[in-house]
C-alpha cells in the first residue's frame, strides 16, 4: 500500500508521548517495558530482555541508560506519523540534551525522509517539550574492564574478532536479536556460549499493521539503537569498552551533495556525537569506539579474505537473512562480492557469482558512479567500488557484469593506493591502534 501523505499525518496527528517504562525483574532476567502513544491513533509497548548475569547489578540501577534507551526506541513507533510534537511523560531528559536528539532524529532519519518526501529543515522537523530545565550528568561510575563487541554476523564484526584475538579472554559478545550467522561466527571464532551476553527486542505488532495501513515506514539508525543497547549491557557487564566495526567508508552520503547518508549511525560523526553524550549523560567509564574506522572497506576485506573458515558461514544480505541465505540479487550481494573478488575466491560464498550476472550492471554504475544515488544498503564509497572494477576488468576483460567498459574510469585512486591508506580521525585507544595497523597495513 501507498504511504500516507506525511503533511497530513503531522496535521492529523500532532503529538507523541513517551510515556515512561517498567523494569519487571525475573529469576534469570530484566524485562524492560516501553510505553508510548501517538495521541488520538494508537498506544504502543516495546520490550527489551536483558539477562541477569550478577545479582547484584540489575538493570534498574542503570535508570539513565534505560530512559535514553526507550528514547531512542520510541524513534521506531514516532516515524509512522512523524508527529511534530514528542512529550515527555514521567520520563527524565534534560533540556539541555535536546540538541543532540534533534540532530539524531533528523539526520538518522535522513533516508526515512529522502523516501518519504518529507522535506522540512532540522529545527522543523520535532519539537520536543516536557524536559527537566536544570542540567542532568548523571555520568554513573562503573568498575570496568575488558571488552564488549556488538557482533552481526558479517565480515567487519568477524575482522574485528580476528584482531583482537589476542585480547580473547578480555572479550565478550553482544547480540541484539542474533540471526543464525551470528551463533555460526562466535563459534569458529572459538567463542562459547558463555562469551555472549544476548538481548532479545521486541516490537509492537500494532505497528506493523499501522505500516499495512499506509502509515510512514522505512530505515531508522538501527546501530544508534545499538550504541544504547550495548552501553547498557556493558555497564550491566562492567566492560570498559564497546568496540563497533564500523569502518571510514559508512561516512560517504548516497546522494551527491547532499546530507542523506543510509549509514549515518555508522558514521564517524555519529560516533563523535555519541562518545561526547554517553560521557556527559551515561557513563565516563565507558569507552564506546569501532575498531575499523580507519580502514577502507577494501582493507577489511583483504584482511578478512585471510580467514577462510568464516567464508562459508558469514551473512551480510539483508533480503536473504531471514532465510540465513545470499540473495545474490541485490546491491549488498553485488558489493561483498565485488569488494571480495581481489584477495579470494568466492565460491565458498556464493551459490552463483553475482559478478557474473549481466543484468546487475545497473546496479554496479550505481555503486560506482558519483552522478547516481548509490544504493541504500551498507557498502562501501564509490571509489573503492570504482578500483575494484577496475582490478575485475584487469583480471577479466570480458565480464559479462559491465558491457561498456568506458562508463566507469578509474583515475588516480588505484586499489593499491586505498590498500596502504590510513585515517586519521577516529577514537581507537593508542594500544588499538597499534595492533590495527599491524595487522592490516603490514600484512
Amino acid at each position: 500500500m501507498q504511504n500516507k501523505n506525511p503533511s497530513i499525518l503531522r496535521e492529523q496527528f500532532p503529538t507523541f508521548l513517551y510515556r515512561g517504562f517498567e523494569i519487571i525483574p525475573e529469576r534469570n532476567r530484566d524485562t524492560v517495558r516501553y510505553f508510548y502513544t501517538i495521541e488520538g491513533l494508537e498506544d504502543f509497548t516495546s520490550e527489551f530482555h536483558f539477562p541477569c548475569v550478577d545479582s547484584q547489578k540489575r538493570i534498574d540501577q542503570l535508570i539513565p541508560m534505560v530512559t535514553r534507551l526507550g528514547l531512542i526506541e520510541a524513534l521506531s513507533y514516532w516515524k509512522a506519523t512523524c508527529s511534530p510534537q514528542f512529550q515527555f511523560v514521567d520520563v527524565e531528559i534534560s533540556s539541555d540534551e535536546l540538541t543532540f536528539w534533534k540532530h539524531l532524529f533528523y539526520h538518522g532519519l535522513g533516508e526515512f525522509r529522502y523516501q518519504n518526501g518529507i522535506q522540512t529543515l532540522e529545527n522543523e522537523f520535532i519539537s520536543f517539550c516536557g524536559s527537566v530545565d536544570s542540567p542532568i550528568h548523571y555520568s554513573i561510575p562503573l568498575a570496568t574492564d575488558g571488552n564488549l563487541i556488538p557482533v552481526g554476523g558479517g565480515k567487519d564484526s568477524l575482522a574485528t574478532l580476528e584482531l583482537l584475538a589476542h585480547q580473547k579472554n578480555e572479550n565478550m559478545l553482544f547480540f541484539l536479536n542474533p540471526r543464525p550467522a551470528c551463533m555460526r561466527s562466535a563459534s569458529a571464532a572459538g567463542y562459547a556460549k558463555g562469551d555472549i551476553f544476548e538481548v532479545s527486542r521486541s516490537l509492537d505488532r500494532k505497528l506493523l499493521a499501522l505500516n499495512s495501513l499506509g502509515y510512514l515506514n522505512g530505515h531508522t539508525p538501527f546501530s544508534a539503537l545499538l550504541a544504547f543497547v550495548s552501553l547498557l549491557a556493558a555497564a550491566l557487564l562492567g566492560k570498559k569498552n564497546v568496540i563497533l566495526s564500523n569502518e571510514r567508508s559508512a561516512s560517504e552520503t548516497n546522494i551527491a551533495d547532499s546530507e542523506v547518508n543510509h549509514q549515518y549511525s555508522k558514521s564517524l560523526e555519529f560516533e563523535s556525537q555519541f562518545r561526547s553524550y554517553s560521557h556527559i549523560y551515561l557513563s565516563q567509564d565507558i569507552e564506546y569506539f569501532s575498531l575499523l574506522r580507519p580502514l577502507h572497506e577494501v582493507q577489511i576485506a583483504r584482511y578478512f579474505a585471510n580467514f577462510t573458515k568464516y567464508h562459508s558461514i558469514f551473512r551480510s544480505c539483508n533480503v536473504g537473512c531471514y532465510e540465513d541465505k545470499w540473495c545474490e540479487e541485490c546491491p549488498k550481494c553485488l558489493f561483498v562480492a565485488l569488494i571480495l573478488s581481489p584477495f579470494t575466491s568466492l565460491q565458498p560464498i556464493f551459490r552463483n557469482n553475482p559478478l557474473e550476472n549481466q543484468h546487475l550492471e545497473e546496479m554496479l554504475l550505481d555503486l560506482c558512479l558519483p552522478a547516481r544515488i548509490k544504493p541504500f544498503e551498507c557498502v562501501g564509497t564509490r571509489e573503492e567500488s570504482t578500483a575494484c572494477v577496475r582490478e575485475l576488468l584487469q583480471r577479466n576483460p570480458v565480464s559479462k557484469l559491465l558491457r561498456d567498459k568506458n562508463q566507469i574510469c578509474v583515475e588516480e585512486s588505484t586499489l593499491k593506493s586505498l590498500l596502504y591508506d590510513w585515517n586519521e580521525r577516529h577514537f581507537l585507544p593508542q594500544e588499538f591502534e597499534k595492533c590495527v595497523k599491524q595487522k592490516v597495513l603490514q600484512q
